[in-house]
C-alpha cells in the first residue's frame, strides 16, 4: 500500500523531491523483503497440554466456588467439588510433570501458556453460561436466597391540629403546667 502510494508519488514528482520519493521506496522494498523472509517463533505446547487445559478451566471454576465459599451460600454439590480441588491441583502437576521433555528449556512458558488458555476457555463458558442458564426461565436460580424489596416510604396523613399547638407542646400531648 506504502509502495503503491509512493509510486504515484515519484510519477508525479521532480527534481530532488523524486530523489527522496527514490530513497524512500527502496527503504521500503528492503524492509518489506526483511519481514516477508522472517520466520516466527514456533512455540510447542507440551504433550498433554489439551488434558491439562481441561483440568485447569474446571479448577477455575472449582476456586470461583473457594470465593464464593465466604458468604456461605454453598449447597452439598460445591462442597463435594471443593473437595476434589487438591486432587485436581496434582492431576495437572503429574500431567505436567509427564508432559516434561529432556531438554526443554521452555517448560515454564509453556505451562503459562496453557493457564491462560484455561483462563480464556473458563471466561468464555462463564460469559455464555448466563444467558442460557435454566432454559431461559426465571433470573434467580434456586441456590440463590430470596429477598424481600424494600419498602417505599409512605406519606402520611397529618392530622388537623387545634391551631393552638406548638410542635413542642404537641409532642406532651397539650399539657402544660399551669393547671
Amino acid at each position: 500500500q506504502n509502495l503503491e502510494h509512493v509510486a504515484a508519488e515519484i510519477n508525479a514528482a521532480s527534481g530532488k523531491k523524486k530523489d527522496k520519493l527514490l530513497e524512500k521506496q527502496s527503504s521500503i522494498q528492503a524492509r518489506l523483503a526483511l519481514v516477508e523472509g522472517h520466520n516466527a517463533n514456533v512455540v510447542y505446547r507440551l504433550r498433554k497440554s489439551a488434558d491439562i487445559v481441561k483440568l485447569r478451566v474446571e479448577l477455575l471454576a472449582v476456586l470461583a466456588l473457594q470465593e464464593k465459599e465466604r458468604s456461605l451460600s454453598l449447597t452439598s454439590e460445591d462442597m463435594r467439588r471443593l473437595e476434589g480441588r487438591h486432587a485436581l491441583e496434582s492431576t495437572i502437576a503429574d500431567l505436567e510433570e509427564q508432559s516434561r521433555e529432556w531438554f526443554d528449556e521452555d517448560f515454564d512458558s509453556k505451562c503459562v501458556l496453557d493457564e491462560k488458555e484455561a483462563e480464556a476457555q473458563y471466561k468464555k463458558k462463564k460469559a455464555t453460561k448466563p444467558s442460557g442458564a435454566k432454559g431461559g426461565g426465571s433470573a434467580a436460580s434456586s441456590s440463590s436466597w430470596a429477598t424481600i424489596g424494600k419498602k417505599k416510604p409512605v406519606a402520611k396523613a397529618a392530622k388537623p391540629s387545634g391551631g393552638k399547638s406548638s410542635g413542642f407542646a404537641a409532642a406532651f400531648g397539650n399539657d402544660s403546667d399551669s393547671d
